[in-house]
């Protein structure tokens, strides 16, 4: 197994300057034949250390074999001579090829010997079997307690001594225990750090060994313990090896797995056609990335249009997919596909990626009609008064994606604030009080009375409150969104290449606009990127082009939907 910390990550500008193109992946360099682990672009803020690099490895693992999964079940992959045109060296067997729905090549190399033959055990033999051969878990066959009580010693303290017997048979395991303890061992750190769910009989095993040969704080992928842990491992496989004088086919499939584990390495074989692990033009994940996630995560907004191939049909009632130009598109029903152009008879489809109606509920609605912000009459004792009129915030998560405590302080600070205005006189601005006897008294940070002022007054004023927060809120009715896999760079300076996505952009805007369905809808586009977060941000605006939003998109976040989903 190799060492993260030994392991050359590049990112930002200086995979760019290397020409790496859009490949993701590791792969050896070509001017120094080092092993490189290139991120995915967007990721200039990753911190490389240990911890860093092992996550996004394992996860970018789940994330090649996922989409080799579902290609696998819309392309036919091939396998041979694949090219590239991302500076790669790949006429080699064993690489998935495909061709996407704009004849650019994917190649992709997802196998990583080391890793791949712990996982393939599991399916080449049967484990449970071969655990209760080598006698691993306990089992007793009860129904014949009394063969085994009638053949005890009993002792005077009442107890009972029972000798397992095979008889005068000599047995001979086709495994020795031990092996499996290892292999269980290495085959549950796998599995946690890829966060898969692991059998309760091998992390029985696996602690077993630990508990024999480990400290409780060693582990394979602990930095500070890892060398030593492999070196434990190793000296008991080579003392099992030794000592074990039948090895059958099961034997050597085990062994040669943990064997290839413990003294592999990132130096791809190239005699076996495996030069890289990764793929080029990245894009092509990152877009099912992007497609899965706002599939899942804009559930009150109603998608209208979505090119994508993977099957995101049964999961949003309102789409089917229809053939426009050879391709196959997810489209509601209502919204009329008008992204085409006509010339002397000929018609030219063009494809944005994802366009959606925005919902019209606003946070402050929601706040509202969940009781978060509330407000309720009471009749004053004081007849010189008006009825009192109670403003309470309730700190409360009433659905998943409730906003935070302090925005729900923000709002109510911001209703509190209106009525306030509407009670105070400033006469450098020309501007008197709106009701003269309205007070407004603040009892807690979360609590205020209002008096001097009638509740149909109260209630007039609230709702225009409301509504005109709402609609500050819903700036855009429809959004147009463009997937982009480019550095961030690309949208600081002028180009050929920026002028001409911006125009593609603008073009579906005016389709848009022309569009029956957005009659009288502010329409908005969007390229988003990726983008490596260490906060909680989903999506953050960058800059805007022609009123287009260049934004960042949470990678991490976005990834975890995808595998996850």
């Amino acid at each position: 197994m190799f060492n993260f910390n030994e392991l050359k990550v590049i990112k930002g500008n200086e995979s760019e300057n290397r020409n790496y193109g859009s490949f993701v992946g590791i792969r050896k360099d070509s001017c120094t034949q080092e092993m490189i682990f290139n991120l995915p672009r967007g990721f200039d803020d990753f911190d490389i250390n240990y911890e860093n690099i092992k996550k996004i490895f394992f996860s970018m693992y789940k994330t090649f074999k996922k989409f080799i999964k579902s290609r696998k079940n819309l392309y036919n992959i091939s396998d041979y001579k694949p090219q590239s045109k991302d500076n790669m060296n790949t006429d080699r067997n064993n690489s998935y090829r495909f061709t996407d729905t704009n004849n650019n090549e994917i190649i992709m190399y997802s196998k990583i010997d080391m890793i791949d033959k712990i996982m393939s055990v599991q399916n080449l033999l049967d484990l449970d079997a071969l655990i209760q051969e080598v006698g691993l878990l306990e089992d007793i066959d009860y129904s014949d307690i009394d063969n085994l009580v009638n053949n005890g010693v009993f002792l005077k303290n009442n107890s009972i001594i029972i000798d397992f017997m095979h008889g005068t048979r000599n047995a001979i395991h086709s495994i020795p225990s031990e092996i499996i303890e290892i292999y269980c061992y290495i085959y549950n750190e796998v599995l946690v750090e890829l966060e898969y769910e692991v059998d309760e009989k091998v992390k029985d095993i696996s602690y077993n060994f630990s508990y024999q040969y480990l400290t409780s704080e060693q582990s394979l992928f602990n930095e500070n313990n890892y060398e030593s842990t492999i070196k434990i491992l190793k000296d008991r496989l080579d003392i099992t090896h030794r000592n074990t004088s039948y090895k059958n086919n099961s034997y050597w499939i085990v062994y040669e797995a943990v064997e290839n584990f413990l003294y592999g390495s990132l130096e791809f074989d190239e005699n076996e056609g495996q030069g890289f692990w990764g793929i080029n033009n990245f894009y092509q994940i990152w877009e099912d990335m992007c497609n899965s996630f706002f599939i899942k995560n804009i559930e009150k907004d109603k998608i209208l249009y979505c090119d994508s191939a993977l099957r995101l049909e049964n999961k949003v009632d309102n789409l089917k997919r229809e053939n426009f130009g050879g391709f196959n598109i997810l489209i509601d029903s209502n919204f009329d596909n008008n992204f085409n152009i006509k010339f002397n008879k000929n018609e030219r489809w063009m494809r944005p990626d994802l366009i959606f109606h925005k919902s019209n509920n606003s946070i402050i609605k929601s706040l509202i009609d969940n009781g978060i912000i509330s407000y309720e009459f009471e009749k004053s004792k004081n007849l010189l008064m008006n009825s009192l009129i109670k403003v309470r915030l309730n700190h409360k998560k009433v659905y998943d994606d409730v906003p935070s405590y302090e925005f729900q302080n923000k709002v109510f600070d911001y209703i509190i604030n209106k009525f306030q205005g509407m009670s105070h006189r400033n006469p450098r601005k020309g501007i008197s009080k709106k009701y003269h006897s309205l007070a407004v008294k603040k009892v807690n940070s979360k609590l205020y009375h209002f008096n001097g002022i009638t509740e149909k007054d109260f209630l007039l004023e609230w709702n225009g409150i409301v509504e005109d927060t709402i609609r500050k809120e819903s700036n855009h009715d429809i959004y147009c969104i463009d997937w982009k896999y480019l550095p961030i760079s690309f949208f600081d300076k002028s180009s050929k290449d920026l002028k001409s996505n911006v125009v593609k952009q603008l073009t579906y805007e005016f389709c848009l606009k022309n569009n029956a369905y957005c009659k009288d809808k502010k329409i908005k586009s969007q390229f988003i990127l990726p983008s490596y977060k260490t906060t909680e941000s989903v999506i953050d605006i960058y800059s805007e082009i022609d009123e287009i939003e260049v934004c960042m998109l949470n990678f991490d976040k976005v990834q975890s939907v995808y595998l996850y989903e």
